[in-house]
């Protein structure tokens, strides 16, 4: 989702944008790699989307969780002034048996959010719903589980709304 984004330079022209995105990648990998990644950074703020490429892994919700919450707080470690922003894992046609397990993972982590100041949900797997709460047949690729031209404005905006409501005026 995030490596996928090709305008996010263009979408927040008011930020220094750096895309650390990379395919496939799960939860331990980003651990792994984690001071690799971010040598030599000093970020005001960090978007993260964690977790869904872990539910291929036959994890249950509170695994992955609780995975999620060891690499915020590796991050929050790393870089204790910069605000972090996860966003929800999305809903998709192709993970649509797991969106029960999705809706658990992204709560969890909302709940987290709730109890940390320096962490703040994105909500964007309800904005990827119509009004019956059903997936969106118009924001995703053929797919099925990547976002489209659409589904990215849609993305932009829950950050923008972010962004304007967590960080600082300055960028």
């Amino acid at each position: 989702t995030i490596r996928l984004w090709d305008r996010l330079q263009k979408d927040f022209p008011a930020h220094h944008t750096l895309n650390l995105g990379f395919g496939g990648a799960f939860i331990h990998s980003l651990s792994t790699h984690f001071e690799t990644l971010f040598q030599g950074l000093q970020p005001k703020a960090i978007v993260l989307y964690l977790g869904g490429n872990d539910l291929s892994l036959g994890l249950s919700a509170r695994e992955i969780i609780d995975q999620i919450r060891a690499f915020i707080e590796m991050v929050h470690r790393k870089f204790p002034t910069a605000i972090i922003f996860n966003i929800s894992i999305k809903p998709s046609f192709e993970r649509q048996e797991l969106l029960e397990v999705i809706q658990q993972i992204n709560q969890g982590v909302l709940e987290m959010s709730m109890q940390s100041p320096y962490l703040h949900q994105i909500k964007l797997y309800e904005a990827l719903l119509d009004q019956n709460q059903q997936i969106r047949n118009d924001v995703l690729l053929q797919d099925g589980l990547h976002l489209n031209k659409l589904g990215y404005e849609i993305l932009k905006s829950q950050v923008n709304k972010a962004f304007e409501k967590h960080l600082p005026d300055s960028d």
